[in-house]
This record gives C-alpha cells, sequence and structure tokens, in this order.
C-alpha cells in the first residue's frame, strides 16, 4: 500500500481554504418573463454538471459550492421554453 508523504499531507492541507474560498453561491428566482408571477418548483442547474436545485414556492432558488469561471445556468419548468444565462463567477 501506497503511503503519502508528509509533506504531501501538509500541502493538502494548506491548498484546502483555497479550494473552499473558491466555491460561489448562486441564488435566484424564476418567474414568468410576461406576468412576473413566480413559477414554484422549477428546475435550475449548472449545464455540464449535476449541480442544481428546484425553485420554491416563490421562485427562490440557491446553488451552493459552485466552482469560479463561466457557468451556464438553464432554468425549465413544464409549459414554459427553458430559459439560459451565463455568467461568469469569481471568487
Amino acid at each position: 500500500m501506497k503511503r503519502l508523504h508528509p509533506v504531501g499531507i501538509f500541502l493538502m492541507v494548506l491548498a484546502l481554504p483555497m479550494m473552499v474560498f473558491a466555491q460561489n453561491t448562486i441564488s435566484g428566482k424564476v418567474t414568468d418573463a410576461n406576468t412576473d408571477r413566480a413559477l414554484a418548483g422549477a428546475n435550475v442547474f449548472i449545464e455540464g454538471t449535476t449541480m442544481g436545485a428546484a425553485a420554491d414556492a416563490n421562485g427562490n432558488y440557491t446553488i451552493a459550492n459552485v466552482p469560479s469561471g463561466s457557468v451556464t445556468i438553464s432554468a425549465s419548468v413544464i409549459g414554459y421554453e427553458k430559459a439560459r444565462q451565463t455568467i461568469n463567477l469569481t471568487g
């Protein structure tokens, strides 16, 4: 069985805070474009990942631990056209 070198453990522990701080939280509200009515239960996800959330009764959603960089957020709900928006996260 291979062992991890003590210096390697130190570097991993040292890098851990940098990995934690490089995470972002995305939150928002899904509404009907014409009526501004909240769309409860809308599926919101980051394309190309398994990260996502369902909008609550007020249309609000939160996706935590999103890495920095350019991401495309998609929202879909039955009876509506899928919406997409690309954003750049820094952190």
